[in-house]
């Protein structure tokens, strides 16, 4: 995909103003250079644009991170189980189901690699303290994240700062 004649032609038909310009440059799609034939003008970062630029890389690589999810070993086995926002789904509707009486034990839950895995009664409590556990662990570390960001008060803060989930 040719960004640079994309963005020059959404420039050149006044679709773009020159903050999106910035925007393709921060995210790596053109150069400052080319921003510059684009524009006509400097590229000039500002500490904002870095600070935003780097919420989304945290955003991306914790959505990332809860996809990939956690490893349970309740039943004796170790399993990888998804935590992205269809399996949460999967997890809230057992849970709901389980506590309206409307499920009996044994559940079976599929594993991340498509195994099913059945949970008696302990072993599906053991699993909720699992998912509550990685969950809560993801939310602080994002939350951590996201506070160096908006605690950064310069553009080399922000680029030192490593991101791992």
């Amino acid at each position: 995909m040719d960004w640079f004649k994309i963005v020059s032609n959404y420039y050149q038909a006044n679709l773009h103003t020159l903050e999106d310009v910035g925007v393709y440059v921060i995210n790596n799609k053109i150069t400052a250079e080319q921003y510059k034939q684009v524009t006509g003008q400097d590229f000039i970062l500002t500490l904002q644009q870095v600070q935003q630029s780097k919420l989304k890389q945290i955003q991306d690589l914790y959505n990332q991170a809860l996809v990939s999810g956690f490893t349970s070993s309740t039943t004796g086995t170790s399993y990888i189980f998804g935590y992205g926002q269809s399996d949460q789904m999967k997890f809230m509707k057992l849970m709901l189901s389980v506590n309206g009486g409307l499920t009996t034990f044994p559940v079976p839950i599929p594993a991340k690699d498509g195994t099913v895995v059945i949970h008696t009664q302990e072993q599906y409590n053991q699993l909720l303290l699992n998912i509550n556990s990685f969950d809560w662990n993801m939310q602080n570390k994002l939350h951590d994240f996201i506070n160096q960001v908006n605690a950064s008060t310069t553009i080399d803060e922000v680029n030192a700062l490593e991101i791992a989930f």
